[in-house]
């Protein structure tokens, strides 16, 4: 056995091969476990992997983020008109309507809208467009997901199924699903702010697995084990994939739900530059519950929907 500990610093880039969308003829059993290997180690190291050879159009990608712009760009009564409710799943989140570190009060020059589901209010009369992006971009995180989450399973020797299974309501397009795409707007940064202002304050994932999708004016850092933060630079054509709390609670910690954030650039043309990402949160079916699957008692047993507001009532300042 080796005694090779993992990696806590680089974030490894796993080529999906056939895994992707959109490849004729389907992986191979050989694919199939070097795949769930390199997405294993990966989230058993640092937390994070950078997935090549994904499948989702590049269009999909800048289609909504062109679409969004659109949106954030209007005025801020334009933009209330689609403010986030109770419980948060869906809609548009103001600046400093939500403080994600926990353990100190920053201004977070963050604003976003969430979808959870297409038959919720979207922007269809200032924005025409952002719907069709939207839904084609979804069906795609939707497929590629489904062939991560059977590559986690087979990584830890589960059922193929186990995690495919357990998030079933994610395929539906409603319903109690829990899933949510996100995408998150950072503003320009003023001349003069506070001395306690990031654009997003460390925390770490809610559910099982993220997938985001970053521009390339950078600023996402992840913190290592040694408590040193790491930049997550873009790469041109790759999907960042981190763990959750969820994923980690079934893990027994194996999975690290590793904690990041989004600075604020030093180099002035940065500053000046608004920030874009997507994010696409998958969770478990809401009453799904998550306990390790070890047996042990590293973690409290919890519903995926109670832990997910729980984290709300901590994070949202309405």
């Amino acid at each position: 056995m080796s005694s090779k500990k993992p990696d806590t610093t680089t974030i490894p880039i796993v080529d999906l091969g056939k895994l992707g969308l959109g490849v004729a003829g389907g992986p191979s059993e050989d694919e199939l476990q070097r795949v769930a290997k390199e997405l294993g180690a990966a989230l058993t190291g640092v937390g994070f992997v950078y997935l090549k050879n994904h499948g989702i159009p590049s269009q999909q990608v800048e289609a909504v983020f062109s679409n969004a712009s659109k949106f954030f760009s209007l005025g801020k009564e334009a933009k209330l008109k689609y403010e986030a409710g109770q419980p948060q799943m869906h809609g548009y989140v103001a600046v400093d309507r939500e403080n994600l570190d926990a353990s100190a009060k920053f201004l977070e020059l963050r604003e976003a809208f969430k979808v959870k589901d297409m038959s919720y209010p979207l922007p269809d009369e200032e924005v025409p467009e952002m719907r069709m992006a939207l839904e084609t971009f979804r069906a795609s995180c939707w497929a590629l997901v489904s062939n991560v989450l059977t590559a986690l399973a087979i990584a830890i020797d589960l059922e193929r199924d186990f995690f495919t299974s357990t998030h079933e309501e994610l395929f539906t397009n409603g319903g109690e699903s829990m899933t949510l795409l996100r995408i998150n707007h950072y503003p320009t940064v003023p001349a003069t702010v506070p001395p306690n202002t990031i654009r997003c304050g460390a925390h770490t994932d809610y559910g099982t697995i993220t997938l985001l999708f970053q521009d390339d004016i950078g600023g996402l850092q992840l913190r290592d084990v040694e408590g040193r933060w790491v930049d997550a630079t873009p790469i041109p054509g790759t999907i960042l994939v981190n763990a959750g709390d969820l994923l980690q609670f079934w893990t027994s910690g194996k999975y690290v739900a590793t904690e990041h954030r989004v600075i604020i650039p030093e180099e002035e043309v940065r500053r000046q530059s608004p920030r874009q990402s997507i994010a696409f949160f998958v969770q478990p079916n809401a009453e799904t519950l998550v306990r390790p699957l070890d047996g042990s008692n590293t973690y409290q047993p919890i519903t995926a929907k109670q832990h997910l507001l729980n984290k709300y009532r901590m994070t949202y300042t309405y």
